[in-house]
């Protein structure tokens, strides 16, 4: 019995440390946007970077992984996994990526963390969950917070919200949906399996999404070492990340999951300040509070 406890209290705090790392992973994931920038467009270099990064987890994972179970995964994990893949995955990175060229570290990682609030929103539909009105009440508070920050005024207004902050905020939205998917996927695939199966999923949904907007790869930036280096540099990063998230989610509550991530903010502030010279003001810090 004693036993089994600790088993339960050694994975917990795995579980725990894994998502504080992963929220680290997020503000460099942004630092390695910025800089695929000067070499790809925006939903290209998310569709390269996905891409390398399955395969990359391909080669890491192979011994890991028995290929042979993604012919048999179960009808009902498809709807998980494809939400994980396309929304969680897919259109968070994409959304994300262009909100954090368009706004700072700081803005990105506040409005981000709103992604909680929209975890447990989804979960009293999807799982049915009896909703609280202390936790309704936080929700209200935190969007009071978010509006703060995006029209740099304390009377709540989004009329002067900015393009990086819009998707910001729907990559939030977008993102919570990955929590709710891994809650719903079962433990027929293990987690080496799931994470380069949703990267393959997301790889090629990106991949359409560049297709749509009518993106083109510049052929010359594969010469410049700065965007190989951003490259592979964002591929380990999805791996890593997205490893660490599978873990974690299967383990943890959602909602208590998700606001894990809320560390984003501490890196998010010390990177922004030491690479980019980027000074918090008083709207960012009070609505950060707040949130």
């Amino acid at each position: 019995m004693k036993q089994a406890h600790a088993t339960i209290t050694k994975d917990r705090s795995r579980a725990i440390a894994a998502l504080i790392t992963v929220s680290l992973f997020y503000v460099l994931l942004s630092v390695n946007a910025r800089l695929l920038e000067n070499g790809f467009q925006d939903l290209t270099q998310v569709y390269l970077r996905i891409m390398l990064g399955a395969l990359v987890g391909f080669l890491v994972f192979r011994k890991h992984i028995q290929w042979k179970k993604y012919l048999t995964v179960p009808r009902t994990d498809w709807p998980g996994i494809l939400l994980m893949g396309v929304v969680g995955y897919g259109v968070v990175v994409a959304t994300i990526t262009i909100g954090v060229i368009n706004t700072s570290l700081v803005n990105a990682s506040i409005l981000y963390s709103t992604i909680h609030f929209f975890t447990y929103l989804y979960s009293l539909v999807v799982f049915r969950t009896k909703p609280k009105l202390y936790n309704l009440g936080l929700i209200l508070l935190s969007f009071w917070g978010v509006s703060i920050i995006v029209s740099k005024s304390i009377i709540p207004s989004l009329t002067h919200i900015g393009k990086g902050d819009l998707f910001v905020l729907l990559s939030a939205a977008s993102g919570a949906w990955y929590v709710i998917g891994r809650q719903m996927v079962s433990n027929y695939l293990n987690n080496r399996e799931l994470s380069v199966l949703v990267m393959s999923i997301a790889a090629i949904s990106t991949g359409l999404f560049a297709l749509l907007w009518h993106e083109t790869i510049m052929f010359s930036s594969f010469l410049q070492w700065d965007m190989l280096f951003g490259l592979a540099f964002g591929a380990a990063l999805n791996v890593l990340a997205t490893t660490f998230e599978n873990y974690g989610y299967k383990i943890l509550n959602a909602v208590f999951a998700s606001q894990l991530l809320l560390f984003e903010n501490v890196f998010a502030l010390i990177i922004g300040l030491i690479m980019y010279q980027e000074d918090p003001t008083w709207f960012q810090l009070l609505g950060a509070g707040i949130v």
